[in-house]
């Protein structure tokens, strides 16, 4: 008999799926989570784009601030020429009367209240009909949410008008010239604009250092100004022409042998403080404005170091 051949039995080929990229050698299964890599980086992605909307938003609110303060001292400036009675160097007046009687009159001049005179000769203010959604109104309740909403701008809105009086009275005082370009901001000229900024016009932007045109319209010239070209240093002249200093930021730098543990002390003590206010006036409102403000820009530099 002959013996068969051996037979070869068919190899079963078994489709396997494919492994899953699961780093289970280099990390334990039961450590993983592997979906949240995706989640934060998206997460941290939304908080990197709004960072740049929160930068637009800070340009366009001090530009617009700048807006508002050009408007205003401009205005100032006007009525004060036109109206006797209008003494803008009441602003440094050490009388709080002479002080709201200058207020109340300006704020009739830019229409933000009316005046009639009433049967006894005396003066009624009230304030615009547009006007009365922005300001705290009689009989409004005060505790209410927008009661304190009215009560915050019109603080800061006091600050602002503040400013602009004094850059007003320094602008009259020294016979400045004054317009508002194209760009909204506020510029003043003249001899008196020459003597303290070295430079015969000078736009109230906040930059010290000025770029000038050369004869290579591709190229400029730096240069330095005596002062920064700002509402604050206007309001300083005037201080200065009263005879008094302006209050304003102090070295936001710390002072050398204290610590972070006594600033933070400090900081601490101070919310305490900035949280029991409620009603307050003027002069402060514009000092914590100021500490906002110190308090961004170190924010801001911290934020360029790490």
């Amino acid at each position: 008999m002959a013996n068969k051949p051996n037979q070869v039995k068919p190899q079963v080929v078994k489709n396997e799926a494919p492994k899953a990229n699961v780093p289970a050698a280099y990390v334990a299964a039961g450590a993983l989570s592997t979906d949240v890599g995706q989640k934060a980086v998206e997460a941290w992605t939304t908080t990197y784009n709004a960072s740049g909307e929160i930068k637009d938003l800070e340009v366009r609110r001090d530009a617009s601030k700048r807006e508002a303060l050009a408007y205003l001292t401009h205005a100032f400036v006007h009525a004060a020429k036109n109206e006797p009675t209008i003494i803008l160097a009441n602003v440094n007046s050490d009388k709080k009367g002479e002080r709201d009687r200058l207020r109340e009159k300006l704020f009739v001049a830019i229409g933000i209240k009316t005046a009639r005179i009433g049967e006894d000769g005396a003066a009624i203010l009230e304030y615009s009909d547009w006007a009365k959604s922005r300001f705290p109104q009689p009989g409004e309740d005060e505790k209410s949410p927008d009661w304190r909403a009215k009560e915050n701008f019109r603080s800061n809105f006091a600050t602002a008008v503040t400013k602009c009086i004094g850059s007003a009275n320094a602008i009259v005082t020294r016979g400045m010239n004054v317009r508002i370009d194209t760009d909204k901001q506020l510029v003043i000229s003249g001899p008196a604009v020459k003597q303290h900024f070295d430079m015969d016009e000078v736009k109230l932007d906040e930059k010290k250092t000025v770029r000038l045109p050369t004869a290579d319209p591709n190229k400029y010239r730096e240069v330095e100004l005596k002062a920064k070209p700002s509402f604050t240093e206007l309001q300083r002249i005037s201080h200065k022409d009263a005879g008094k200093t302006l209050q304003t930021r102090a070295d936001s730098r710390p002072r050398a042998g204290v610590s972070e543990g006594e600033l933070l002390q400090s900081v601490k003590a101070m919310m305490g403080i900035v949280n029991g206010l409620k009603a307050f006036g003027d002069e402060l409102a514009e000092g914590l404005e100021e500490l906002a403000t110190a308090i961004d820009n170190a924010i801001q530099r911290r934020e360029k170091v790490a």
